[in-house]
């Protein structure tokens, strides 16, 4: 898998999206960040950069885990580098695959002289 990462505008560390599905409950203790704001570790699994199947432990937010989550659901997960070290943080949000225009019975055209125009 590629992982596209930017820039974080706030924290300047290097952060990428993904896909990793949630393979163990949420730990039982819930603990606090620097700012104050809970949250519970996790296990995923998901295709590192090299293809394999791995597993990591992330966090996931109260703001998140409050609106439920199951095991073995993919989830939206972001990773960023901070020192050399990749922190995983687990959201809500389900993974589904993405609507084309064919399912709408759509057909997409690009005008030659809108692309001449630019």
């Amino acid at each position: 898998m590629k992982f596209n990462f930017e820039k974080n505008p706030v924290t300047g560390h290097p952060t990428a999206q993904f896909q990793a599905k949630l393979v163990s409950e949420l730990s039982e203790k819930v603990l606090i960040n620097s700012n104050g704001k809970n949250y519970r570790i996790c296990t995923v699994e998901f295709e590192n950069s090299k293809g394999d199947i791995q597993q990591s432990s992330a966090s996931i937010y109260e703001g998140n885990y409050s609106k439920g989550v199951t095991v073995g659901k993919t989830y939206l997960t972001q990773v960023s580098i901070v020192d050399g070290k990749a922190y995983l943080q687990m959201s809500h949000l389900e993974n589904a695959a993405r609507a084309t225009v064919d399912a709408f019975g759509f057909e997409v055209e690009v005008s030659t002289s809108v692309l001449a125009a630019n």
